[in-house]
Order: structure tokens, then sequence, then C-alpha cells
């Protein structure tokens, strides 16, 4: 698991500002780390899904954070849209 904060070469670059990139080896840590994003700030989607919601302007989608999950590549990956929730997240797992 390494945080890093994203630069342009990262989709969602714009909209979040750090990443929690996880190994294929890492997936039950990176479904701990999901369950705890999802108790502590509320349900949230896909990087995808989170982006085309941001299109459709839809009051649905949580601003703060999302996650991606590519096994093929293997990407897997947690959002934060500000330092407030990146330094929860280090506060609290690291």
């Amino acid at each position: 698991m390494k945080i890093k904060k994203l630069t342009k070469q990262y989709t969602g670059h714009g909209i979040f500002t750090y990443v929690v990139e996880y190994t294929k080896w890492d997936i039950v840590q990176f479904n701990q780390h999901r369950q705890w994003c999802w108790e502590t700030w509320g349900p949230s989607c896909e990087l995808d899904f989170s982006l085309r919601l941001i299109n459709l302007q839809s009051a649905e989608r949580n601003e703060k954070w999302a996650w991606l999950t590519n096994l093929d590549i293997p990407k897997i990956r947690i959002y934060f849209a500000s330092t407030e929730q990146a330094s929860h997240f280090l506060l609290k797992w690291t």
C-alpha cells in the first residue's frame, strides 16, 4: 500500500487529490480500508461511475472518496478528495 498525491497522469486528477495504491496481494487490506471508508464517509462507488455522476450533476455522488478495482492490469486504488480525508486515513491505518 502506498499513498500519494495525484498528478495529471491519473484519472480523477482535479476531482480527487490523493490516491492509495494496492498490489494484487493487498486485496484483503484494500477491502478492509474500503469498508472503513464506507463507514466513515458513507457509500461511494467505482471511480468511473463517480466521474459519470459528476457529468450528470447527480446528488448521488460521494464527493469525499471513490475506489478503482481492475485485477486484470492490476489497478487497485482508493481515491480521496482532500487532504482531510487522506490524513484521517493515514491516522487510522499507518
